[in-house]
């Protein structure tokens, strides 16, 4: 199996996106997945460069900073697309979807299981990651720590986008200016408390130089009404959400740092997560969002949870998982697993074994003596309780004992989702693997463990 990373979008990782780079492309190698490289700039990336003529098709093509919608014209013939893209609330994380990213992407249109994540996890997880993101001000283009000179509480913020971001020109459209200054108009019109909006810190472009369009725009949106005042420029986003009564926004990435503060957030433009803020499809329904009788505070710290640290990717462990989750997702077959990864066994006979563990797993009449033994989960044969979920052991645990070269792994991983062990007398340079001899005592102890 072969993966393409494509600098389609952006070829040069440079610091800010190497690390991220370098995670995946080590997590489809331990999947045992081929990688090169097409016009792509990364350095410690040990990948040989594409060729046409042997790495089109391939199975898996992965981009950044597009969506699937941007995929015309000469591109690499994929089995399956993903799309990179670097996100908040740091440096760090990143998301990988098949579809694309932000609002155009799979959380978009398949509402997530966020609102089943552990209550007292996200309790520790705002305790300790987001209370250090807010006290440090952090934000995925690094810290901001110039504070406004705001003497109020109990505002509306209205936070500003880049016009030009495909944020508002391909995952929504129409002139994103002109909404933002309706949405201001109108809550100013409905409502008398004092409207604070910020302006995002590259609105003139990241390189600018000047601030001409800022300034301009600024002065039109502040002789909306005298409640308004603008703030421009790298201003700390946490100490303008801090004292809000909600925050407004189109597809903005600063919904997360709105959830930090448990704000509540109006939102127009179908962010990815629309699902916990106020969906403002007209401009007439901003009376009734406002009253924020729709918030829910448990179910956005829920999904603040499941986002940053369930769907992203930060270090090499969560790179790791959510590659596994996404080749889970890939309509594997022992064909293709064949073509890359062949065991000892011979094709008849390893696809027998494969086919009987394949319904003794995957099928929903599971026999319990399978797992329980015919006295039982506590009857003297018995190896004791296994968690059987509805389709099998979640996931079902696999340990290999001799593993010639270590090909059998990835069928299991692949067609199964196993947690998978491996013991050998000879060493294996892979995660799952336990160096020893299976008859030693020793190496039973490094089982149980």
């Amino acid at each position: 199996m072969k993966a393409v990373l494509w600098g389609y979008s952006y070829n040069d990782m440079k610091s800010n996106w190497k690390n991220q780079m370098l995670w995946l492309a080590d997590a489809l190698k331990e999947n045992g997945i081929d990688v090169v490289k097409k016009d792509l700039k990364c350095e410690g990336l040990v990948a040989p460069e594409y060729n046409p003529k042997t790495d089109n098709p391939c199975d898996i093509a992965i981009y950044n900073h597009i969506d699937i919608s941007n995929l015309t014209g000469n591109v690499v013939k994929a089995d399956h697309n993903w799309f990179f893209k670097p996100t908040v609330p740091d440096e760090a994380h990143t998301t990988l979807d098949p579809i694309g990213y932000g609002p155009f992407s799979s959380v978009s249109f398949d509402k997530p299981d966020f609102e089943s994540v552990n209550s007292a996890k996200v309790k520790t997880f705002y305790e300790t990651k987001v209370k250090d993101w807010v006290e440090k001000g952090t934000t995925k283009w690094g810290s901001f720590s110039e504070k406004p000179d705001i003497d109020l509480s109990d505002y509306w913020l209205v936070l500003g986008q880049c016009g030009g971001d495909s944020v508002n020109t391909r995952h929504d459209f129409g002139d994103y200016f002109t909404k933002l200054k309706q949405v201001v108009t109108e809550l100013a019109r409905i409502d008398e408390r004092q409207i604070i909006v910020k302006l995002h810190p590259y609105t003139d472009g990241k390189d600018a130089t000047d601030t001409i369009f800022s300034d301009n725009l600024a002065k039109q949106i502040s002789a909306i009404s005298p409640k308004v005042k603008v703030y421009t420029g790298k201003i700390g986003i946490h100490s303008l959400i801090e004292n809000c009564r909600a925050v407004i926004l189109g597809n903005s990435g600063a919904g997360y740092e709105a959830m930090m503060h448990h704000k509540p957030i109006i939102a127009w433009g179908k962010p990815e997560y629309k699902w916990i803020a106020y969906d403002l499809q007209y401009l007439a329904d901003m009376v009734r969002a406002i009253k924020l009788d729709w918030f829910d505070a448990d179910k956005q710290d829920k999904f603040l949870y499941w986002y940053l640290e369930k769907y992203c990717y930060y270090d090499q462990e969560t790179c790791n998982r959510r590659v596994k989750e996404l080749l889970a997702e890939k309509e594997w077959n022992f064909d293709e697993l064949w073509k890359n990864h062949r065991p000892a066994q011979g094709y008849t006979e390893f696809k027998k074994f494969i086919d009987i563990m394949s319904n003794k797993l995957l099928n929903k009449e599971i026999k319990e003596d399978i797992f329980n033994g015919p006295s039982g989960p506590t009857g003297p044969t018995g190896p004791g309780p296994c968690p059987i979920g509805p389709t099998g052991p979640e996931p079902p645990v696999v340990l290999e004992i001799g593993l010639r070269r270590g090909d059998q792994r990835y069928f299991y991983k692949n067609l199964f989702n196993a947690d998978y062990r491996g013991i050998d007398i000879t060493k294996f340079d892979f995660p799952e693997f336990i160096h020893g001899d299976s008859g030693d005592p020793n190496t039973l102890k490094k089982v149980k463990k």
